[in-house]
C-alpha cells in the first residue's frame, strides 16, 4: 500500500501547513493524506450525499478540521467536490437516455422536482433540456 502512495504526487506542503495538519494523532502526515485520499475516493463514488460527520469520522478528524483540511488540499469543500462528481454522473446517465426519475432515485432524491432544482443549480439547464441536447448532439 505504501508504494501506491509513493507514486502519487503529494499534497501541497503550503496547504498542509495552512490547514495545520495534526502530526501527533497520526504516525505521519502521509498516513493522514492516505485517509484523506480514501475519503476523496469514496466521495467520488457515492451517488447519495455523504454527511460531513461521516467523512470526518473516516478521516479521524473533527468535522470542522476535516472540512478545513479537505478544502485546503483539494480546492473545494467536501460537499462541492462530491456534488461535482455526482452531477457529472447524472449528466452521463441522462445523455444515455435514462429517465430523469430513475437517475434522481439512484442519487437519493425522493422527489424528481428536488433533483431537477439541484441539477439546474449545478449545471444551469434542466435535466430534460440536457437530455434533449445530448440526443440532438448524438444524431
Amino acid at each position: 500500500m505504501r508504494a501506491q502512495y509513493e507514486s502519487m504526487p503529494g499534497p501541497c506542503p503550503l496547504a498542509l501547513a495552512y490547514a495545520r495538519v495534526p502530526s501527533r494523532r497520526f504516525v505521519t502526515r502521509a498516513e493522514l493524506m492516505a485517509r484523506m485520499d480514501l475519503v476523496r475516493a469514496s466521495l467520488e463514488r457515492a451517488l447519495a450525499a455523504v454527511p460531513l460527520a461521516e467523512s470526518a469520522r473516516v478521516a479521524g478528524l473533527s468535522p470542522c478540521h476535516f472540512q478545513r483540511l479537505f478544502s485546503a488540499t483539494y480546492g473545494s469543500s467536501p460537499r462541492q467536490y462530491q456534488d461535482r462528481h455526482r452531477f457529472a454522473w447524472a449528466r452521463a446517465q441522462l445523455s444515455t437516455g435514462r429517465p430523469v426519475n430513475e437517475v434522481a432515485s439512484q442519487m437519493g432524491y425522493s422527489e424528481t422536482s428536488a433533483f431537477t432544482r439541484a441539477f439546474k443549480a449545478a449545471t444551469g439547464v434542466s435535466p430534460r433540456r440536457w437530455t434533449r441536447h445530448s440526443q440532438e448532439m448524438s444524431t
